[in-house]
């Protein structure tokens, strides 16, 4: 009898408890998802630079980002584990190698010769 009587306390507590954390957890998804409103409407010149700044600036970012991929393209790596990882040891010797005879053949001009007419 007295087991009966607890569990008919703790079952509405359960489910007491069980509602506040629902409740909880739902404000917290809700506020994650929350953003600021912006005072004035914004498109890219959030700083408020003049047009032709903001022209140069953009140039600047751009041939930035071009230098980037360029030295990112320049490092020699290999895939381990699902992974890029940064060449180093024998592996980064003869990867050196190949890029150099590889520019050095490119840079070494063709000569075509013709046959001579008789």
């Amino acid at each position: 009898m007295s087991y009966a009587i607890i569990f008919a306390f703790a079952l509405p507590l359960f489910f007491g408890l069980a509602y506040v954390f629902y409740k909880f957890a739902e404000f917290k998804l809700n506020e994650e998802q929350e953003t600021l409103a912006p005072i004035f409407p914004t498109d890219e010149n959030v700083v408020g630079l003049s047009k032709e700044e903001l022209d140069k600036v953009k140039v600047k970012q751009k041939e930035g980002q071009r230098q980037l991929a360029e030295a990112i393209a320049k490092v020699p790596v290999e895939l381990k584990d699902g992974k890029f990882v940064a060449m180093s040891g024998e592996a980064l010797k003869q990867e050196m190698a190949k890029r150099a005879m590889e520019e050095q053949s490119q840079q070494t001009p063709v000569q075509i010769q013709l046959p001579k007419a008789s």
